[in-house]
């Protein structure tokens, strides 16, 4: 028993390792704070707890239905209190955390590997389910089995928290309502296919896992579509929303060439950090992540008919710039392209 669980939780830790890697690189503009999304793991992680113990895992694999209801509507009830909680820690700081469509995939994401996790761990406390029934219990197939089921959590967290994120960036009242539930209705539908296909044996042997992966891929496939045009549309606010602040230097012509090039941006920080310019580094990204955030922050208020909340985003809008200003001020130069001015 020590064994099988020793054994699970070195496959788990290294599924969440693997695919929070992933969502790191894909969240390439302005990277979420680790802090945030160690909580919103957390939260999926307590989801996963809650929902084995208030209904069953039995339910859950028996009733495909009802058990994707269940679990897609706990992840959308703890990214619903994440993203409150982060709203209003913005509030507080003078700007929100939360933006957008992309920002809605990486923390739904995140919720779902902390779900996958935590159902890991207790499916082999309670029932010691590391084995694949019909098939030997081994290092390979229980590596097969957790990335699967942490993949399919991951992809179903990402599909709720896209419809999240596509409400803030609507324009229409009636779009942020209807966006979230179109998100936990296509979670709930890509789950229950994942486990009505790959059920013939109860996901169980090689059958019921590659039946699994395929019943993955559509999934899979949009939150890949969902993704690359987030990261189009952000970096289309990108070169929009700052080219007008390049007038008050709150970006520099060197800066809005580097935060539209990733590859370009990542060069630099790589290259300042094998310099050992530590704290030029932090500093940088600091800075970049503050002006991308006033990008996004600029788009939203250009797209907002509610007036209260545009004055909202206009006070944002100003902090965002102030605290640029002091980011600049720490850098020590108002250009990223001159890194020889570290203090």
């Amino acid at each position: 028993m020590q064994s099988d669980l020793g054994t699970t939780l070195l496959t788990t830790s290294l599924m969440v390792v693997c695919y929070l890697i992933i969502v790191r690189l894909v969240d390439m503009n302005e990277k979420e704070p680790l802090w945030a999304m160690a909580a919103f793991f957390v939260l999926g992680a307590g989801a996963s707890v809650a929902v084995v113990q208030a209904v069953g895992t039995p339910i859950l694999d028996l009733e495909p239905l009802w058990g994707a209801v269940i679990k897609e509507g706990a992840r959308f009830g703890v990214l619903g209190v994440g993203v409150g909680g982060l709203l209003l820690y913005g509030r507080k700081r003078g700007w929100d955390e939360f933006n957008g469509l992309l920002d809605g995939v990486v923390y739904g994401a995140t919720v779902g590997l902390g779900f996958a996790t935590a159902r890991e761990v207790m499916n082999q406390l309670l029932v010691g389910a590391f084995a694949i029934p019909g098939e030997e219990a081994g290092m390979l197939a229980g590596f097969h089995k957790v990335f699967l089921f942490g993949l399919a959590d991951g992809v179903f967290g990402a599909i709720v928290g896209a419809g999240i994120g596509a409400a803030v960036e609507a324009r229409a009242m009636v779009l942020r309502v209807v966006w979230p539930v179109l998100g936990v209705a296509a979670a709930i539908l890509a789950n229950w296919g994942y486990v009505v296909f790959g059920k013939g044996n109860g996901l169980g042997g090689n059958e019921g896992l590659i039946r699994a992966q395929i019943a993955l891929v559509l999934p899979v496939i949009v939150v890949v579509v969902v993704v690359v045009y987030a990261l189009f549309s952000e970096r289309k606010a990108i070169r929009v929303q700052l080219s007008s602040e390049q007038a008050d230097g709150i970006v520099t012509a060197a800066d809005l060439a580097l935060l539209q090039n990733v590859v370009a941006r990542e060069t630099t920080y790589w290259k300042t950090l094998l310099s050992g310019k530590i704290r030029f580094w932090r500093l940088m990204r600091a800075l970049h992540n503050r002006q991308v955030q006033l990008a996004f922050v600029k788009q939203n208020a250009s797209r907002e008919t509610n007036e209260e909340r545009k004055k909202r985003l206009e006070v944002e809008i100003s902090n965002l710039r102030l605290n640029i200003r002091e980011q600049q001020t720490a850098l020590g130069k108002g250009t990223t392209g001159d890194e020889g001015r570290e203090s």
